[in-house]
């Protein structure tokens, strides 16, 4: 097996660049208190196949499409 292939079981808050680690609900919290609207979390399953592939239309449809600064 790969590494890639692997997935660990994690549940719980995971610290990923921030400390403290913060939860999915706080940080739909942040976004929406920023952006001025409702934005949920919405867990994923991370034993799905290409989960977060998965994921990346919601996004696009929710930001539209990414530009570079000009």
């Amino acid at each position: 097996m790969r590494n890639r292939d692997r997935v660990a079981d994690v549940t719980g808050v995971v610290s990923a660049g921030q400390y403290p680690a913060i939860s999915g609900e706080d940080l739909a919290e942040v976004f929406s208190t920023r952006l001025g609207r409702t934005v949920t979390y919405e867990a994923t399953d991370p034993h799905a196949r290409d989960s977060g592939a998965a994921v990346l239309p919601a996004v696009h449809r929710a930001t539209g499409p990414v530009r570079s600064p000009a």
